[in-house]
């Protein structure tokens, strides 16, 4: 099985943003926003999906089904979309009130590892992001495929347990 996964990211997002989704999708990564009507996964990095346009096509592709991801700050940006109206989402506890008051359309949720409000899906931060990540190949190709690739990657990139919880 092939995913087709694009990065939406702009030319001054951090590496490591970009290299969460590169080490659990080992597959190609596009960061063009060409492939978003193709890709089966939207990873979108801070501001990432701020330019003209994108929003409603980040729309559109979530209503076809492709999965949207975005952690740490990216979820402020896909918030601003309108994209997470009415979903509930993961951000850092001491973060929650002031992005309720900034998304009041939004349903926070403080303190745990991730939201899975299929096809959106978010975490509060990268290392959150990783858990995630596994989340999803766990529940696309089963807890074994997730615990081979979780044995692969660096212990200091992955927390070993991806409850959704602390």
């Amino acid at each position: 099985m092939t995913t087709t996964v694009a990065v939406l990211a702009p030319p001054a997002t951090r590496a490591s943003f970009v290299e969460v989704y590169r080490t659990v999708f080992a597959g190609p990564l596009f960061t063009a926003t060409a492939v978003l009507e193709e890709a089966d996964i939207v990873a979108v990095a801070p501001a990432g999906c701020c330019a003209p346009g994108l929003a409603a096509r980040l729309r559109a592709v979530a209503r076809r089904g492709c999965r949207v991801l975005a952690a740490g700050p990216a979820v402020a940006s896909l918030a601003a979309t309108g994209l997470l109206d009415g979903r509930r989402v993961a951000v850092h506890e001491g973060q929650a009130a002031a992005f309720a008051r900034r998304f009041p359309r939004v349903r926070v949720a403080a303190g745990v590892r991730f939201v899975d409000d299929d096809p959106v899906l978010t975490a509060p931060d990268e290392r959150a992001a990783v858990d995630l990540c596994l989340h999803l190949v766990r529940k696309d190709l089963g807890a074994e495929a997730a615990a081979d690739l979780s044995a692969g990657l660096h212990p200091y990139v992955v927390q070993r347990t991806c409850t959704g919880r602390r």
